[in-house]
């Protein structure tokens, strides 16, 4: 059918143009043709240097240029007669040739090559047509463009046809050519003169016209890309073969030296009729030649096609040697190389054309001496800091608050060369050096700007353009990348406050209309065109959401202009007005104000071990051993206990894994103090009294002793003479089976072979119920008594060791222990927050798809920690929580309910149609055991679980009082940083607002450091994940420090791809204890079964006054009240009390902080 349908298409045009009176001779026979092309030399005339692998190793070549070109034609066309030598178009614009010769150059090097045809690239008319007039003169070779139509008296008018027809071998064989219309005419400088046509209609109607004329050998010579050729191909009938140009496509497999290619050479696809169609480019800037042989057959069909894009090396090769200089390879190693190239068909050690050296020479001498013409002046010292405020280049950041003079002149130079962009950004790495006053010369240029980059427009929106100065922020500041990326710009301004968390740092964006010059705030939805350099288009630099927009929604334009040119132009055209180069004014400056970073803390994650198991609590909890540098992590889906060597923190591994199932169910918490390693292990049934474990840090194991039911978590206490377990003693499903909560205390002061276990329980409560509930404790349990009902959670101890706090996550409650006489002195109510209250909004919707924080009236929450940590300011005792709330649902009892379930109060609720629809608090779960004030049957308060928030206690005699609670800030935070995933689910990526119905982000963990005299709370968030940190020096005013989330929430949960899911366990490594000197935080991730140590900057710490141990500025009797909390204990803990720095606090330490009391006092 398709030999018929071609030799039909035959038929007709004879007979067509028979009818018309005309004659044709058909020539009607097979050809065998080769093919050999290039495409986008760009004005790389002369060979460049290029990295290449051989047997893995980088070795340096030079590769390409237009001396090996012309060697290498000219062997490929005496090999085949039957050739046609062809060029896709965009000679030239790149270089230093471009720059100063204005093409003369580029056309002498193209009349070494006897070129059949020539195509018109994009590039060509970017100095205009009159140029292009020019520079087409200069040619010695036929130009064909169809779809690019001069008006009858423009000067390009004549310059090419659309088409030419060459006569092979008694075969007629049509070449077309098509250019690119929409970036020709969107990123170069045609003329109104000229029309240019769609590339595919225009390709049907020559083809058409061709095959009236008999000819069905047909060639497209196209710088179309080869993306957009590949489709081209299959919408129009007739084309044998595209010769393509303009993506600066890699064909052919290269993996043996290192270079990538998603293609084949040639790729073979079909026309829309089914007919065989080959495609072929040969990438770029004079480094490939191509060589295609095709096959037709006697009806004009193309049987085979089959070649290479063959790649131009000179002969000598160079690898480092161990002091990193680039040298000569030895004998073997050029003979090795050699070898490779040789059983490689697609590279080739070509010489150069001597006559070809010999006419570029007279250039690249004028190159070498015009690098130092002058285009500009520079008004002043134009100097270059990349971060605001921060040394560089020999420059006192405090000169330049808001940052570089030179970049943003560097972007005003892009911006003005690229017709399209509404705006520029480019990375303060990319600038090199500072601009002295005087003489800018080509040079100045070139240094500055050293890299072989281009321009690079993309199409982004409003908000994207946002994320890609917050991704650049982060690369520096939270990813450990390079400073250069901190992002500068032309026609944008912005402020920019560090102290904000990541993805929220950049406010007040501004774009300048390029029209008017008029200012006004960026248009979220909107699209843009922002220009930038090659590198960061690709997503280097941290600048990743260049790449994840292309990705979505193709490739943005390579105009292919030099940028370091473009510095040129730019500083051409102020000289043209007689101006001076100078710094933006304030009001183009894109910088409008910079906040540092608060003078604290700051998280980058170090390293992460990965135990591959989703979603089995493979990692819970950790503990830190600092003698061996290991962690101690339980593995729950496998009964053991982890550990993780951290003596190189960037490389975690797994030196030992200690098996427990011998000892019970599995394990629920671990702790280490002191060489000793204690394990929770719950029973099987799990309300059967459970177990602890000890071990050697080593492994061995050492004894078990018995415990309370489903003991929870463990602690040492600081002067590691106790271990506190909480034994939570939840009921069964059923709920008939309820075992009473308690805490273990075991006293291990005379070893662990020796050990004594006490029970601390609430038996003394159980004729307290109604009095507990009044207070506020929840006691709710179905035919519970007190001490079953309460469910011990999480402990902390005092840094004197005289007093724990125990959290009743259900109970809504924190119990006091008293360890001298082992007993509970005290139930403290915690109490709700309202929902009411501006500040205390939440999002209480899962359907609405939205962040939706706001206030709901007769809405409560309730704290119910889950983590909990104890500090002392000034003499007092503080307790931190971490308010994550939790619910009894069992198939025995379930207190949970959707609002919408709910019969709610109509006094109360007088809107409650409209609040109960499932986008408002409909969906929203709530208790049904609290909110029946009156006792009515009706709901008059609705409470639901968990305060969305940490919270700061103060131990005021026998009660705890709230000093502070963060509100909605947690939920606030996490939506601005992640608005496309708020309230995610921990176990799923793209699961944004799963979460707002039920908790929330949900605040788990806790661990408190002291660094350098400041107290720092980390705060797990278990469901979107990440840690938030705060300083709490001040209990009463915590100071947000940063909020770090090392989840990818573009990867996969389930295969490990999306980072770390669920972080349960917290533990914080002083200083003096880490491996590398510096503070860590070590956290457990429950769903991904990750283990990540977070390194702890200190640099941005102010150092505290020597003695100062409360940081109030001044040494008195306050600091001596603080070294004494902290006596007998490792230096570690506080380093700052340890004034004789012998490693332990004693009381030398109180001795010498009293002397310094003494000595300011006098």
């Amino acid at each position: 059918m398709k030999l018929f349908f071609r030799k039909h298409i035959r038929s007709v045009a004879v007979a067509a143009v028979m009818l018309l009176g005309g004659s044709i001779q058909v020539q009607a026979g097979s050809l065998d043709l080769r093919l050999i092309h290039m495409n986008d030399i760009h004005s790389h005339l002369a060979g460049e240097s290029a990295g290449l692998y051989f047997n893995g190793v980088k070795t340096y070549v030079e590769r390409g240029g237009m001396a090996r070109a012309v060697t290498k034609i000219r062997e490929l066309a005496a090999e085949k007669p039957d050739h046609l030598i062809l060029n896709a178009g965009d000679t030239f614009q790149g270089t230093l040739y471009y720059t100063l010769f204005q093409g003369e150059a580029t056309a002498a090097m193209m009349n070494q090559v006897a070129w059949d045809a020539i195509e018109l690239g994009n590039h060509e008319f970017d100095d205009g047509d009159a140029h292009l007039a020019d520079y087409l003169d200069k040619l010695n070779a036929a130009i064909v463009a169809a779809n690019v139509v001069p008006d009858a008296g423009s000067v390009l008018a004549g310059k090419w046809t659309p088409y030419l027809i060459k006569q092979i071998d008694g075969e007629q064989v049509g070449i077309i050519g098509i250019d690119v219309r929409k970036k020709t005419v969107e990123s170069s400088r045609p003329g109104d003169e000229i029309t240019f046509l769609d590339e595919v209609d225009t390709a049907r109607r020559y083809v058409s016209e061709l095959q009236n004329q008999g000819i069905d050998k047909i060639i497209l010579l196209s710088h179309f890309g080869l993306a957009n050729d590949l489709k081209l191909a299959g919408q129009v009938n007739g084309i044998d073969v595209i010769i393509d140009g303009d993506s600066h496509s890699l064909m052919g497999d290269l993996s043996t030296l290192g270079l990538a290619s998603s293609h084949p050479y040639p790729e073979r696809v079909t026309s829309l009729s089914g007919e065989p169609v080959c495609v072929a480019q040969a990438w770029e800037y004079a480094k490939m030649v191509g060589s295609l042989d095709v096959h037709f057959d006697d009806s004009g069909l193309v049987t085979e096609c089959s070649g290479n894009s063959i790649m131009l090396l000179g002969d000598s090769f160079k690898q480092k040697d161990a002091d990193g200089n680039k040298v000569d390879v030895d004998e073997a190693t050029r003979t090795e190389i050699e070898q490779t190239i040789n059983s490689l068909a697609n590279v080739d050690i070509v010489p150069e054309d001597q006559d070809t050296v010999n006419a570029l020479k007279e250039y690249q001498d004028q190159v070498d001496q015009l690098k130092f013409q002058v285009v500009g002046q520079a008004a002043e010292d134009l100097n270059h800091v990349r971060i605001p405020g921060r040394d560089y280049l020999g420059n006192s950041g405090a000169d330049f608050p808001l940052g570089s003079e030179i970049a943003p002149l560097v972007a005003r130079s892009f911006y003005d060369l690229s017709l399209r962009a509404d705006a520029c950004i480019q990375n303060a790495g990319g600038v090199r050096i500072n601009v002295p006053e005087g003489n800018i010369t080509i040079d100045t240029a070139y240094t500055l700007l050293p890299f072989a980059n281009t321009l690079y427009e993309i199409e982004m929106k409003g908000s994207e353009i946002k994320q890609v100065l917050e991704d650049a922020i982060a690369n520096y500041y939270d990813n450990g990348g390079s400073t250069g990326s901190f992002p500068y710009a032309y026609g944008l301004k912005y402020d920019i406050n560090m102290a904000m968390p990541i993805n929220a740092r950049i406010s007040g964006l501004e774009i300048r209309d390029r029209e008017s010059g008029v200012w006004e705030a960026i248009d979220p939805g909107r699209m843009y065109v922002i220009v930038t350099n090659s590198y960061i288009a690709s997503g280097k630099d941290g600048y990743t959401t260049f790449k994840t927009v292309q990705e979505q929604r193709g490739p943005g334009v390579d105009t292919y202009l030099d940028y370091a040119m473009s510095f040129v132009r730019y500083a051409e055209h102020l000289a043209e007005q007689g101006k001076e180069m100078e710094p933006l004014p304030a009001d183009e400056h894109c910088i409008k104000s910079f906040k540092k970073a608060s003078s604290s803390i700051h998280l980058q994650v170090m390293g992460s071990y990965r135990t591959g198991i989703f979603d089995e609590s493979a990692a819970e909890i950790v503990a830190y051993d600092p003698a061996g540098r290991q962690l101690f992590v339980t593995n729950a889906a496998e009964n053991s206990l982890d550990v993780l060597d951290i003596n190189d923190p960037a490389n975690i591994t797994r030196k030992m894994q200690i098996n427990l199932s011998p000892y019970g169910a599995g394990p629920n918490s671990v702790a280490v103090h002191n060489g000793l390693v204690a394990v929770a292990v719950e029973a099987d049934p799990k309300q059967d009294p459970g177990s602890v474990v000890f071990f050697k840090t080593d492994g061995t194991f050492l004894r078990q002793v018995r415990v309370g039911s489903l003991p929870d978590m463990l602690t040492f206490t600081p002067d590691g003479r106790r271990l506190l377990v909480a034994n939570e003693g939840e009921p069964n499903d059923e709920y008939t089976v309820d075992p009473e909560g308690s805490v273990s205390i075991i006293n291990i002061s005379r070893g662990v072979a020796r050990a004594a276990v006490r029970a601390a329980t609430f038996t003394a409560f159980n004729g307290s119920a109604d009095e507990l509930r009044r207070r506020g404790v929840r006691i709710f349990g179905p035919n519970a008594t007190v001490a079953q009902d309460l469910e011990p959670e999480y402990i902390t101890v005092s840094p004197d060791s005289r007093t724990a706090w125990i959290s009743l996550q259900e109970n809504n409650a924190i119990a006091v222990l008293d360890l001298k006489s082992a007993r509970i002195t005290d139930i403290s109510p915690l109490g709700v927050k309202d929902h009411s209250l501006e500040g205390n909004g939440l999002d209480g919707s899962d359907k609405d798809k939205k962040i939706n924080i706001r206030t709901w009236k007769n809405l409560y929450g309730m704290y119910q920690p889950d983590g909990i940590a104890a500090f002392v300011v000034d003499g007092r005792r503080y307790i931190i929580t971490a308010n994550e709330g939790d619910s009894r649902d069992y198939a025995g009892f379930s207190e949970e309910s959707r609002v919408a379930g709910l019969n709610l109060d109509p006094d109360a609720f007088p809107d409650s149609e409209v609040l109960l629809d499932k986008k408002q608090l409909g969906r929203l779960q709530v208790t049904t055991t609290e909110g029946d004030i009156d006792g009515d049957g009706d709901y008059d308060a609705l409470y639901s679980f968990g305060g969305r928030s940490f919270s700061i206690w103060l131990q005021e005699n026998d009660a705890l009082r709230r000093v502070y609670d963060s509100g909605d800030m947690i939920e606030k935070i996490t939506a601005a940083v992640f608005p496309d995933d708020f309230n995610a689910n921990d176990d799923k990526n793209h699961s944004m607002d799963k979460r707002s119905d039920n908790k929330g982000p949900e605040p788990e963990g806790i661990a408190h450091g002291i660094i350098r005299g400041r107290h720092f709370a980390f705060i797990g968030l278990e469901r979107i994940g990440g840690i938030m940190v705060f300083d709490v020096s001040r209990p009463g005013s915590p100071l947000f420090v940063q909020y770090i989330n090392n989840r990818d929430f573009s990867g996969e949960a389930e295969n490990g791809s999306a980072g770390d899911l669920a972080p349960e366990g917290l533990t914080f490594i002083p200083a003096l204890d880490s491996p590398n000197g510096q503070p860590m935080l070590a956290v457990a991730n429950e769903v991904s079964g990750t283990t990540t140590l977070f390194a702890i900057d200190i640099s941005n710490l102010p150092q505290p006054i020597r003695g100062d141990l409360n940081n109030d500025g001044t040494v008195n009797r306050m600091d001596l009240q603080v070294l004494r909390l902290y006596l007998r204990r490792s230096a570690s803990v506080f380093p700052e009390c340890d004034l004789d720095n012998d490693g332990r606090i004693t009381i030398r330490d109180a001795r010498q902080l009293a002397g310094l009391i003494g000595s300011r006092n006098s």
